[in-house]
C-alpha cells in the first residue's frame, strides 16, 4: 500500500469519527479446505462494498481467496480472524447460487451493525447514536482474538460477540441465513450466532 493511499485511508477514518463519513476497509474472505460444499449449493458470488466482487486475495486485508465448506449442517463461507473489518457505509454480501438466496453484512452509516438476509433486515446489533449512550459504531471487525466487535468513533467497544480466546474460529456466512462464530472448521463449535437461520 503506498503513501498517499495511507494518508488518504487515515483522512478517511477522522472524518468517520467526526462526522460518520465513508471510512474503509474492504472486507476479505478466506479459503478454507472442503470444497464439497461447492457443489452441492452452488459457488457463491462474495461481493464487498470497496472492491466489487471477489475473486482474489484482498490487496488491503491480505486473506486468500474464498471457498465454500460445510459446517453446522449447511455451506458456508468462513472468514478467519483479522480478516473482515467494515467501517461506516462498508459491506460484504455473500449470494448463493441456489435459490438466489444472499446475505449481507453491513456497518450502516448511521452506526448500525447489520446482517440482511433475504429480503430484509434480520439482525443488528443496535449500535445507532439512538441506541447506546457510546454509539454511534463507527467500524466493526472480527478481531485477531476472535471477537466481532463494534468500536464507536472514539475507539470504545460498543458491541462484541464475546468470543475472544479462539485463535482458529471462523466467521462463517451461511446459506441458511444464520451468521455463526466457531471454534474452529475441524470441531465445528458454534460460539456465537445471529439465530437468523
Amino acid at each position: 500500500m503506498n503513501i498517499s493511499f495511507r494518508i488518504r485511508r487515515k483522512r478517511m477514518i477522522a472524518a468517520a469519527a467526526l462526522g460518520l463519513a465513508f471510512g474503509g476497509l474492504a472486507a476479505a474472505v478466506p479459503a478454507l479446505a472442503d470444497t464439497s460444499a461447492a457443489a452441492a449449493i452452488g459457488a457463491p458470488t462474495i461481493t464487498d462494498s470497496l472492491s466489487g466482487t471477489v475473486t482474489g486475495p484482498d490487496a488491503i486485508m491480505d486473506c486468500a481467496t474464498p471457498t465454500p465448506i460445510a459446517i453446522g449442517g449447511t455451506e458456508a463461507i468462513p472468514i478467519p480472524v483479522a480478516c473482515l473489518a467494515e467501517f461506516n457505509g462498508e459491506w460484504l454480501q455473500v449470494s448463493w447460487a441456489s435459490g438466489g438466496f444472499s446475505t449481507k453484512l453491513t456497518q450502516q452509516t448511521d452506526g448500525n451493525f447489520v446482517l440482511y438476509s433475504g429480503t430484509g433486515k434480520v439482525w443488528g446489533a443496535h449500535t445507532r447514536f439512538a441506541d447506546t449512550t457510546n454509539g454511534p459504531g463507527c467500524e466493526a471487525a472480527f478481531q485477531g482474538d476472535a471477537n466481532l466487535v463494534v468500536r464507536g468513533c472514539d475507539g470504545t467497544a460498543i458491541f462484541a460477540s464475546g468470543t475472544h480466546t479462539y485463535p482458529n474460529a471462523v466467521l462463517a456466512f451461511q446459506a441458511d441465513g444464520n451468521l455463526v462464530i466457531y471454534d474452529a472448521v475441524s470441531t465445528h463449535k458454534a460460539l456465537w450466532s445471529t439465530g437468523t437461520n
